[in-house]
This record gives structure tokens, C-alpha cells and sequence, in this order.
């Protein structure tokens, strides 16, 4: 007696496993798209708050004091040593390039308690305005981490201060109050992928390199413009 027998046919199994197979592909193509979206959001947030931060630190310094003194000194100042500084008085910001910062770089400045660790961008408690200053033909660019706090949240140098450029807003004369001004400070601070010395960061127009180049980490990078206007005195 013959029985029948019911199943799939060979087709019908190899188009079901056809479907799953590229089920799982789409699944694991979205994990991975949706995994890049959050550390590019993580990278975006973690700069955005570091921008905010100092922003709202160096408002507060400036507020503080009557006088600044030598209000900024640029990187490429002579005898500056690559060391950016911005002084207000009893509170200075110090901070290396971010050229400086990259690995392989034999340039930067250390802290002169660990010769091992470059400065990023630190808040350094400086009464008169020293390292506005120079000695000699230098500035001061000795910095004790004991006097020192770093502003961005990274010891190895993954964020950096890329610019920071400073002018006084022209006072109107009818308002005008004695030993009182108001400045214009615009900065930029970004990722600085500390495995290569060029970084991921077009230095001409400070943007992240895009998708398409060999040498770009996109989703770990971020650069933003910040911009306030300060009161000193």
C-alpha cells in the first residue's frame, strides 16, 4: 500500500531559506547603520557640551575681573611654543593646537608635573595675567596641574580647540561705562582623532572629511562654531 507523504519541496525550502537569509542581511544592515547614527550623535553631544561649558566658564571669568589684560594671545604669537592663551586677569585659558595634540606630534606643551601628558585646554588660576606675559623674548608655558583644570572631557587629546579669535565690540559713547567692555569671542571646538596626524578634519574650512575619503572616521566626527559676547569689568 502506498501512503502519501506531505513536506516541502527542495524549491520551496531553498526560497524560504533565500528570504531568511536576506532578512537577516537587512537586519544586520540596519544594526549597523543605526549603531553609526548613535555614535555620531554621541560624538555631535559631547562636543556640543563641551563648547557650552567653556562658553559658559569663560563668561563668568570675565565677568569676574575689572581689567583684561592682554585679552589673547594666538598660537603663532613669537615665543609662544604652539600654546594658545586667552587671559582675563586672574584666570587664564591655555591650550595646545590641535596639531600639537596628534599622535606622533613632538610638539605641545606638557604640564611640568607630568611630562606625559599634554596640555588640551585648560582653566589656570592666574593672578596678573602671567602667561599674557612675556619673560624675556617667551611666554610662560610651564603649567602646573595643580593650578590647572581641564576644560574638555579628553586626556589623550580626542577633542581639541581648533580656533579661537577675540574682538572688542566698539562701545557706543553715550553708554559708554568706564573700565567696562564687551568682546566678541567666536571659537571652534572638534574631534581630534588622535591615531593619525592629520585627523579626520579639513583644516581649510574646518569640516568633518566626508564618507567617501580613504581616511575619514565620520562617525566619530564632530566640529561646531560657538560664538558670545562677554562682558569684562
Amino acid at each position: 500500500m502506498r501512503t502519501n507523504s506531505k513536506g516541502f519541496t527542495l524549491i520551496e525550502l531553498m526560497l524560504a531559506m533565500t528570504f531568511i537569509a536576506i532578512l537577516m542581511i537587512a537586519i544586520a544592515v540596519s544594526t549597523i547603520e543605526v549603531m553609526h547614527m548613535y555614535s555620531k550623535g554621541l560624538t555631535i553631544k559631547s562636543v556640543n557640551q563641551a563648547g557650552r561649558d567653556l562658553g559658559d566658564s569663560i563668561r563668568r571669568d570675565a565677568a569676574s575681573v575689572g581689567v583684561v589684560k592682554s585679552p589673547i594671545i594666538q598660537p603663532d604669537a613669537p615665543g609662544a611654543y604652539g600654546l594658545g592663551r586667552l587671559c582675563l586677569g586672574g584666570v587664564s585659558y591655555l591650550w595646545n593646537t590641535a596639531d600639537a595634540l596628534q599622535q606622533g606630534s613632538t610638539t605641545g606643551v606638557t604640564y611640568s608635573d607630568n611630562k606625559a601628558k599634554k596640555i588640551v585646554l585648560a582653566r589656570v588660576i592666574d593672578a596678573g595675567g602671567n602667561y599674557c606675559t612675556k619673560a624675556g623674548t617667551n611666554y610662560p608655558i610651564s603649567v602646573s596641574s595643580q593650578t590647572a583644570n581641564e576644560m574638555l572631557p579628553s586626556d589623550n587629546g580626542d577633542l581639541a580647540l581648533h580656533s579661537l579669535t577675540l574682538d572688542r565690540v566698539p562701545p557706543l559713547t553715550e553708554v559708554a561705562v568706564p573700565n567696562e567692555a564687551l568682546y566678541d569671542i567666536r571659537y571652534t571646538i572638534g574631534t581630534n582623532d588622535a591615531g593619525t596626524l592629520n585627523g579626520t578634519i579639513n583644516t581649510g574650512d574646518l569640516s568633518c572629511i566626508p564618507p567617501s575619503d580613504a581616511n575619514q572616521n565620520y562617525n566619530f566626527c564632530s566640529i561646531n562654531n560657538f560664538e558670545m559676547i562677554v562682558r569684562v569689568g
